[in-house]
């Protein structure tokens, strides 16, 4: 679950893994280290054992800050780490990203490997460590040792489906397979039957990367608890969440969603400023409420608004809350990888590309803002080659005008969309609510 309550100065390999009491923590049996092994920074050293980001170069934001390094760039690389994977993302530097001696544009890290940048060399390590709860008996393959409540142990009934790029996905007890709907990052969405209703689901699967251990998975049920108290119109309603097979499973509101890009090219300019600044103040509507019970989204795109115009009638629906903070503390990959995830670095605030644990509103404000962006102008906010970073210019560039690619636009409405979008936290509105009031005007009356 994510929530807006970690500091500001929590320092990267320190910071708590949620806000779960201290008994409650899971604990790992691998933690890696990045180690200053030689150049003008030489000793320090970051430990790691939760997903975590460490941004390196001369900028006074880089939690590995080579000020005495003077062939570092500002922003020259960044480290994504969820033990024991660690993936080196060079930010297009000016003397690049080398590893073991060969320039990279962003390569998987594998244990010992020396990363270089400037004249700073860093060794990573993966360190395996003994606990005495993560014996064998705790690798998910014999889900019977699961015993809390919404953890299945039933045996497997009905079809098997083959997931896209996942193999097969062995079905839900309780759930009969319909037929996929959808896939993503995170996993693979199922309409599915709920035997005991006859209800028609969105059931999504997320099948783990690599085996992972029952804490882990428990780990995510308790989170996803704190989810499925969410009850508000416009966020997809989760029914049931658990454990079952080495998969996890999430059975929500099914909602027959329409093409969002569709529906607004359809429009005339006046209309699709209306119905654009509608769904976003449904959307802050949801948020609004969600914020004040200390959950964050994390991705607000508009992949994750759900929008149906059936009857002539709007509706909006805020979907996956806070599932890929979940996904990522629950021990599976979850990393970011530019070539891989572009869709969700197009919303992304520069403070999680900073720190992928920073939770607080601010961001979901940054992405409802760039989802406005890309609703008013059918345009992202940035343009990714594949000679840039991604990463680089979300941290070191400004957002292309939306006055001039929309000139049609009221001034007051594309100074709402940029000041959502501040590189500065505090220079963005202060709360979901007060986005949603100056936005409203624009969704209850022509613009002109």
């Amino acid at each position: 679950m994510a929530d807006s309550r970690h500091s500001d100065n929590d320092a990267p390999g320190q910071r708590p893994e949620s806000d779960l009491p201290a008994a409650q923590q899971p604990t790992s049996a691998t933690k890696v280290t990045v180690a200053v092994v030689s150049g003008p920074h030489q000793g320090e050293l970051f430990e790691f054992a939760q997903h975590e980001t460490l941004l390196v170069g001369r900028a006074s934001i880089a939690q590995l800050r080579l000020n005495k390094d003077r062939y570092a760039s500002r922003h020259h690389l960044r480290l994504e780490i969820n033990p024991p994977d660690c993936y080196v993302q060079d930010l297009s530097s000016r003397t690049g990203t080398f590893v073991n001696g060969e320039r990279i544009s962003g390569v998987l890290l594998q244990d010992q490997d020396i990363v270089t940048c400037g004249h700073t060399r860093m060794r990573f390590s993966v360190l395996e460590e003994s606990h005495g709860n993560s014996s064998e008996e705790t690798v998910i393959g014999d889900v019977g040792i699961l015993q809390e409540a919404n953890v299945a142990e039933s045996p497997q009934e009905g079809p098997q489906l083959r997931g896209r790029d996942r193999g097969i996905v062995q079905t839900i007890p309780g759930y009969k397979l319909l037929s996929e709907i959808g896939a993503g990052n995170m996993g693979i969405v199922y309409r599915a039957r709920r035997r005991s209703t006859s209800q028609d689901v969105a059931l999504k699967v997320l099948v783990p990367e690599r085996a992972t251990t029952a804490e882990s998975m428990q780990l995510f049920v308790r989170e996803a608890s704190l989810l499925s108290q969410l009850d508000h119109p416009r966020i997809v309603q989760l029914f049931e969440f658990g454990a079952a097979a080495g998969q996890l499973f999430l059975a929500m509101e099914l909602v027959e969603a329409e093409k969002t890009r569709k529906i607004l090219n359809q429009q005339s300019d006046e209309s699709r400023i209306r119905m654009s600044c509608t769904i976003i103040c449904h959307v802050l509507d949801a948020l609004s409420y969600a914020h004040s019970r200390s959950l964050v989204h994390r991705d607000v795109k508009p992949a994750n608004i759900l929008i149906s115009t059936a009857g002539g009638k709007l509706t909006v629906k805020l979907a996956d809350f806070g599932l890929a903070k979940n996904y990522a503390n629950a021990g599976f990959s979850g990393i970011t990888k530019e070539g891989e995830a572009r869709g969700t670095l197009s919303f992304m605030p520069p403070e999680q590309i900073v720190n992928c644990r920073y939770a607080k509103p601010c961001c979901d404000i940054y992405s409802t803002a760039a989802t406005l962006y890309r609703f008013l102008s059918d345009e992202p906010l940035y343009k990714f080659s594949d000679e840039g970073s991604a990463l680089a210019m979300i941290l070191d560039e400004e957002p292309r005008s939306l006055g001039e690619l929309c000139p049609h636009l009221p001034e007051q409405l594309t100074a709402i969309v940029h000041r959502g979008l501040a590189k500065d936290p505090a220079d963005r509105f202060v709360s979901a609510r007060e986005m949603r009031r100056e936005l409203l005007p624009f969704a209850k009356r022509s613009s002109k």
